[in-house]
């Protein structure tokens, strides 16, 4: 089956930065675990979705609404969390990031998700 939506997402998002360094010729510390993060609520509401089969393209919806899926709701939202490593000016901190992130909530049809996420970066040319 392909699902195909058409979603308007509208939320709040919250930014905080922790002690970002940009450019200071005598650090006192190496901030290599400096950071920002960002904070998200959104909503979700998706009015138009189709359902097709995989392998004909034909619609499917009325089938699985006879099924039990006509008591699922079009609405849907999710809380997300993002780590970024900031760049300060200590040299070891410029070639070594790291990002986090995670996702929580639920999608219109789909369900309950969660996601989560670490990466890494372990060269940077600047």
């Amino acid at each position: 089956m392909n699902f195909s939506t058409l979603s308007i997402i509208g939320g709040l998002q919250f930014k905080r930065i922790n002690a970002s360094v940009v450019q200071v010729k005598k650090p006192r510390v190496n901030r290599v675990f400096d950071n920002y993060i960002v904070m998200t609520i959104d909503g979700i509401v998706a009015p138009v979705n189709t359902f097709r089969d995989a392998i004909t393209g034909e619609y499917v919806g009325k089938e699985l609404k006879s099924d039990g899926l006509k008591n699922a709701l079009p609405f849907g939202g999710r809380f997300t969390y993002n780590v970024y490593g900031s760049i300060p000016s200590y040299t070891g901190a410029k070639s070594f990031r790291y990002t986090i992130s995670s996702s929580i909530g639920y999608r219109p049809y789909l369900g309950f998700h969660f996601d989560f996420g670490i990466g890494f970066m372990i060269l940077r040319n600047m």
